[in-house]
């Protein structure tokens, strides 16, 4: 960790918490508009830098070597959705005459617009870094923020507190957030970011050891960041960097930010990459703790994947092939970001096969989060796609070859299914009731998909009533139509307001619960409609109340906390406010 701080990972910019939540504009941010309709695929500079094998480590962010990994990334990923090319900690040095970050001219002699060109002229995006807190540069020169008569000394908490980033640096001030000159600072930061083509941001440190006070609200953080990248006209995908950020900040931070680091750091700060224990294997117990929270615009970040090269020169991933594919088939299973560590001008053809198979890739864009059905040292994930397929996959954590079988009904089929394996792009032919991984290796994995199952028979019926209103779930009139419109009314116990659980759905009248035109946007109607097995159609129950969709990331509502009869249902962030508290049957 403390490698950050030697290569500048104090950078600018941005937020610690504080005393009193921001009030954001009515609009959606721009940093949560359609940019995030699926996980970004690309590269990161970070692993590389991060390790100590000769010729890496901090030295290796260079202009050159970032046009050499366009120039990479360009010709061998970016046909398969690979993107944006991120660059991490180390491109600053110290700040211009606003206090905003600078590039290092002896790493960028020609400056960063001129970098994020050469990107651009690739055909790709480019990705920038900054952290939690005020720099010190930014404090130290005390600069003047544009359109107010502060300086940068001024939107600092006092008495002066250092940023509960992580690395100790001792150089990075907490933000009063509270102050009317913070928001046009960072205006002016993302201005500058913007001006140079930037395509997203990653804001790093958030909330890391306990991180802030009683007092602070921790999307206070990201919620400056959001309304400054509305402000500048650009879209530019947000993430929320932390090694992790922790859960209990994950419904707060939904509205800001497309993305949020649910896992330490991936690599093994050594001569490779990253090893399975340091830390690929963390993902594995950390990310069902998130699965109630993350979805549609706000993925689960599990750090970039070290699948790059194992044979031939330059720094090694760390990992077997057989290791390598289990990172590819998990990272895909959560629909997270898919990117790159390693020195992708060394790819070789392992790793070439690996990250472009375009059936794994399908199962991560497809932007469905997954349920884990089992866990322990051989664990079983489960996704319904919106065509109506069942992707499984089985982990094998374990340091011995298992064998692994699942059976239909844990995951809510019935019948007879086809299965192929997506990873070797083979078909496996037919199994009825159970499929069987046989002879799974150490940390191996198998992805496949099931086509063709019936859907499990119900599970519990009764109404689903709102906590804070008292009253009940109903389709209005008893209409049977698709597209009926479904709504707040007091309980009567009509077949209308009944509800029976059946593979994922809420189903009356003999349809489905569904969010119209599979839309994902916060106040979008929920309705009746054919069931079709479509992820907007398919709900989970955390066990804290809510009811939601893992298509979109966002919960069951009673819109403007309404509690009359006809109050519109539909889907909205998570927030834990009594109009998104249910009681509902049991599965």
């Amino acid at each position: 960790m403390h490698l950050r701080r030697a290569l500048s990972r104090a950078l600018p910019l941005a937020l610690v918490a504080s005393g009193a939540l921001l009030v954001l504009p009515g609009a959606p941010a721009q940093a949560k508009s359609d940019i995030g309709a699926k996980p970004f695929m690309g590269f990161s500079t970070w692993s590389v830098e991060s390790s100590t094998h000769p010729g890496y480590g901090s030295g290796w962010l260079t202009e050159q070597n970032v046009k050499n990994a366009a120039d990479t990334l360009a010709a061998k990923l970016l046909p398969a959705g690979y993107s944006y090319l991120n660059l991490d900690s180390g491109w600053s040095s110290g700040v211009d005459g606003k206090g905003v970050p600078k590039a290092d001219t002896g790493r960028f002699p020609d400056g960063i617009k001129a970098v994020v060109d050469y990107i651009h002229g690739k055909g790709l995006k480019a990705g920038i870094y900054d952290v939690v807190g005020l720099p010190g540069a930014a404090y130290d020169a005390n600069a003047p923020i544009p359109g107010t008569s502060c300086h940068t000394r001024d939107i600092v908490r006092q008495p002066l507190t250092q940023v509960p980033n992580g690395w100790g640096s001792g150089t990075d001030y907490a933000v009063d957030y509270t102050n009317s000159c913070t928001q046009p600072y960072y205006d002016a930061v993302v201005s500058t970011f913007a001006s140079w083509g930037v395509d997203l941001i990653k804001v790093d440190g958030q909330h890391l050891n306990g991180g802030a006070t009683t007092a602070d609200v921790p999307a206070d953080n990201l919620a400056v960041w959001s309304r400054a990248i509305d402000r500048s006209g650009r879209p530019i995908y947000l993430t929320a960097s932390g090694w992790p950020v922790p859960v209990a900040e994950a419904d707060a931070l939904r509205p800001y930010v497309n993305g949020v680091r649910v896992d330490t750091d991936v690599e093994c700060y050594c001569d490779t990459i990253s090893s399975w224990n340091s830390s690929v294997s963390a993902r594995f117990a950390d990310l069902p703790a998130w699965l109630g929270h993350v979805g549609g615009n706000y993925w689960p970040d599990l750090d970039s994947m070290p699948i790059n090269n194992n044979t031939g020169s330059g720094v090694q991933d760390g990992l077997n092939d057989t290791e390598r594919q289990t990172v590819m088939n998990f990272w895909s299973m959560a629909s997270a970001p898919l990117y790159v560590g390693g020195d992708v001008w060394f790819e070789d053809a392992k790793a070439q096969a690996i990250l472009t198979n375009p059936e794994v890739i399908a199962v991560d864009q497809s932007g469905v989060v997954p349920t884990q059905v089992s866990g322990g040292g051989q664990q079983v994930w489960a996704k319904r796609l919106p065509d109506g397929s069942t992707v499984v996959g089985v982990f094998n954590t374990g340091s011995a070859a298992a064998t692994v079988s699942v059976a239909f009904s844990s995951l809510g089929l019935t019948g007879s299914a086809s299965v192929r394996d997506l990873a070797a792009r083979a078909d496996l032919g037919t199994a009825t009731g159970s499929w069987t991984a046989n002879s799974v290796p150490a940390h191996g994995s198998r992805l496949v998909k099931l086509t063709g199952a019936g859907i499990a028979g119900p599970g519990g019926s009764g109404p689903v009533t709102g906590a804070g209103s008292g009253k009940c779930m109903d389709v209005n009139g008893g209409n049977t139509a698709d597209g009926a419109t479904v709504t707040l009314y007091t309980c009567n116990g009509g077949t209308n307001q009944t509800w029976t659980r059946t593979g994922g759905t809420f189903q009356s009248l003999g349809k489905c619960l569904d969010v119209t035109g599979g839309g994902t946007a916060n106040n979008t109607n929920v309705e009746l409609w054919s069931c079709n097995g479509g992820g907007n159609q398919q709900w989970t129950t955390p066990g804290d109340g809510t009811i939601r969709n893992p298509a979109s990331g966002r919960c069951l509502d009673a819109a403007g906390a309404g509690t009359g009869d006809g109050t519109r249902l539909i889907i909205w962030d998570c927030n834990g406010q009594s109009n998104q508290k249910w009681s509902y049957p049991a599965a």
